[in-house]
């Protein structure tokens, strides 16, 4: 039966653009949990024995009891979940002082190097990779190798290229053929690579979830990669979150066509305000089927917080000056605010 992976899922209750909080997730949350969620189900739409999750499922060592039991009926809808401990998952390296801990009766916890249904696994480890990753596949033969690395190759950014939790994809080539490893399937870094080398396949999954403007763009992302049982590998990407910059208000609406199309929940970020016609600042705007374009009266109210001293003032200030619709209780809209920042 043929397997799929998934990595870099980053479920938390991001701050940035997290909308309103319902059952302790907000709308960023409840979001990420959704693409979760579509994998699980499209493996076991297309019939796979388990789904791996190669790191990153949470993007904190120490989720909320409601994101994890969100995870788990995510992960309940699709076939035997196989959970690989990523560098966001982990406390510390001693077995079980992770985030994955409390799921343990919902799939495979993967938090030292195993094997299951072909697929060796080695989870996340502290120091450098190139040399703990060489270390921990002693042993293993043959079949798929699934871990959680960046890989470099001839287009890393310079800054990258010395990072310690990557292996150089030359180094991953010479390992699957010292073992060898038909394929190797990395979490970690969020941009979907794949390389063919010598007949073995070198796949970077990417991230499910982007985490922000630091993953821009609308493809690249979501990829859940398939490997049937002949060793063909299909790569699907599944729709979602997406952060895009656009720096006119053409560029926008040809985005916002496109998230729409796809499928995608676009937060989009307006840069150079010199070609709108409406001059927008520079500034972060949520689309969700409808281009939401700059109002002055934001701009004003914005201001007016600017120069607060404190959380408390800066809000206060905010929520006295911004535009309201007619019959809205601004004063309950402060108090609910307020409530918030306790």
């Amino acid at each position: 039966m043929p397997v799929a992976f998934v990595a870099d899922v980053h479920v938390g209750n991001h701050r940035l653009l997290g909308g309103p909080i319902e059952a302790g997730l907000n709308a960023r949350c409840r979001a990420t949990v959704a693409v979760l969620e579509a994998a699980a189900l499209r493996a076991g739409k297309i019939g796979c024995s388990h789904l791996f999750i190669l790191g990153d499922l949470f993007d904190t060592d120490r989720p909320s009891p409601q994101m994890l039991a969100a995870v788990q009926r995510a992960i309940a809808r699709g076939p035997e979940c196989v959970l690989l401990v990523g560098n966001h998952d982990m406390t510390s390296s001693t077995p079980g002082d992770h985030a994955l801990a409390p799921l343990y009766h919902d799939g495979v916890i993967v938090d030292t190097t195993s094997y299951v249904e072909g697929v060796r696994l080695v989870p996340f480890n502290v120091g450098d990779a190139r040399e703990w990753l060489p270390k921990a596949c002693a042993g293993l033969r043959d079949g798929i190798l699934a871990t959680h690395v960046g890989i470099i190759d001839g287009a890393t950014p310079p800054w990258l290229v010395a990072a310690h939790d990557a292996v150089p994809l030359t180094q991953l080539e010479e390992l699957a053929k010292a073992h060898g490893f038909t394929h190797v399937i990395a979490g970690n870094w969020h941009e979907h690579k794949r390389w063919s080398r010598g007949g073995v396949e070198v796949i970077q999954v990417g991230a499910l979830v982007p985490t922000g403007w630091d993953n821009p763009g609308l493809d690249g992302y979501g990829s859940i990669v398939v490997v049937a049982d002949d060793g063909g590998v299909v790569v699907e990407s599944l729709p979602g979150p997406r952060f895009c910059r656009a720096g006119s208000l053409a560029e926008s609406e040809k985005l916002l066509a496109r998230a729409r199309k796809d499928g995608h929940r676009l937060y989009l970020r307006v840069e150079d305000g010199a070609h709108v016609p409406d001059p927008m600042p520079d500034f972060t705007f949520v689309i969700e089927g409808s281009l939401v374009s700059s109002d002055g009266a934001v701009r004003e109210a914005a201001a007016s917080a600017k120069d607060a001293e404190t959380t408390t003032e800066a809000l206060d200030a905010f929520v006295k000056a911004m535009p309201l619709a007619d019959g809205v209780d601004r004063d309950a809209v402060l108090e609910r605010c307020r409530g918030f920042l306790k």
